[in-house]
């Protein structure tokens, strides 16, 4: 709760002392969802080389070890270990089928599973985060993340909105186009017309991404550009951010 509410060095804490019980516990699936937990606080605080360091110890087959892997090429994209991450992205999405085994866990809830559509999401940012735009657009598209919010039990409009920013960031980097400032606005515009209560500090850090990656060279004579870029500076200018509470 503390992480999802903004609240890093309170999450961090809780995670510090889920992993001390584990360890006493000797349970190493606990232990595996520890580090989950962790390598997530550090990467939504935009500390990708600590998350690296907790991600970096996957055992097993369960669906911890499946997310953690997840999150390992997740921080690689975002050191821009490219490379690095493009082969473990292959290895983890050709051995998807193999991480089947049941843990102990599993019956307290979701929150102790890793199901295919967080897989599938996991990839499209890792993708996005990579430029490489249409396989991107491919995993959005696969997960149902379209112009319009995810309704129903399942739903999950937090992750349906930090897609469609990532993908943004991909259509801006693509490779092949030199990047596509009408086509990343077109990703975001359902994003940005999100209730203040709904921007949360994660789709907060995505838009500063956003909003660097506008002020390229390539973009500050673009009509569509100046005006995403506007659109990103209101945006950020009216969602309130927490700070993590370290320095």
């Amino acid at each position: 709760m503390s992480h999802d509410f903004g609240e890093s060095a309170a999450g961090m804490m809780h995670a510090e002392a889920a992993g001390h019980f584990a360890e006493l516990a000797d349970h190493s699936e606990l232990a595996g969802w520890v580090n989950c937990t962790k390598a997530m606080v550090d990467l939504w605080r935009d500390r990708p080389a600590a998350a690296l360091k907790h991600a970096a110890r996957p055992t097993g087959r369960r669906s911890d070890s499946h997310r953690l892997r997840g999150l390992q090429v997740r921080a690689l994209a975002q050191l821009g270990r490219r490379s690095d991450a493009m082969t473990c992205l292959a290895l983890l999405e050709g051995a998807r089928d193999s991480f089947g085994e049941v843990g102990e866990l599993n019956d307290l809830g979701a929150m102790f599973t890793f199901p295919e559509g967080r897989q599938k999401y996991y990839s499209a940012v890792t993708y996005a985060i990579l430029g490489e735009c249409g396989t991107a657009e491919e995993y959005v598209l696969d997960l149902g993340y379209t112009e319009i919010p995810p309704v129903g039990a399942k739903a999950w409009p937090v992750s349906w909105a930090l897609s469609r920013s990532h993908l943004a960031l991909a259509r801006l980097s693509s490779a092949s186009t030199g990047g596509d400032p009408e086509a990343a606005a077109d990703a975001v515009a359902p994003v940005l017309a999100l209730p203040r209560g709904q921007r949360i500090n994660q789709l907060a850090q995505v838009f500063e991404i956003l909003g660097k990656r506008l002020n390229a060279p390539q973009f500050r004579t673009t009509a569509a550009a100046t005006m995403l870029r506007e659109q990103v500076h209101h945006f950020l200018s009216d969602t309130v951010q927490r700070g993590d509470g370290s320095n």
